[in-house]
């Protein structure tokens, strides 16, 4: 990252390249930031975001969309990059770039961290999971897609 004279706080904000419940978390702190950032009037905060990611959404009208509105804010966001090391002390973050292995430190204020997520351990070694580690649930009856022969039945709903 190159250093910018006006810039005298840098906040972070990060997305692991792991499968995450609440997929737009971590752009919504971006956005709130950025929010009080235009409200205060702190034209000196540089808002980084850097995402484990190859895209900002899965879904391509959402994530062309969140790509303008970061541009539109100048805000630093690039994919690929996953957060690996952490100097509280420091204040010193370093990213991974996914494509070609290199490092990148940068200096922080602020460190806004999502962590990468997965099911229950219990559960891991189990085969209730699906191939990206989490149960499968009926989305409209909040309970399971398969019961595996009465081991585990469950209902969020009372159904």
């Amino acid at each position: 990252m190159e250093t910018n004279d006006r810039f005298i706080c840098c906040i972070i904000i990060t997305k692991p390249n792991s499968i995450i419940k609440g997929a737009v978390s971590s752009e919504n702190s971006l956005f709130i930031m950025h929010d009080l950032e235009d409200k205060y009037d702190h034209e000196n905060v540089n808002l980084l975001f850097r995402s484990g990611r190859d895209q900002l959404f899965e879904v391509e009208k959402y994530d062309e969309s969140l790509a303008t509105e970061m541009a539109n804010n100048k805000i630093d966001f690039q994919l690929n990059m996953e957060l690996v090391e952490v100097n509280g002390k420091d204040r010193i973050a370093t990213f991974k770039n996914l494509r070609n292995d290199e490092e990148e430190k940068i200096p922080f204020e602020l460190l806004l961290v999502t962590p990468p997520q997965s099911g229950p351990s219990v559960l891991a070694e189990s085969d209730l999971l699906d191939s990206e580690g989490w149960v499968t649930v009926d989305k409209g009856r909040y309970s399971l897609v398969r019961d595996r022969e009465g081991l585990l039945s469950f209902s969020c709903g009372g159904r």
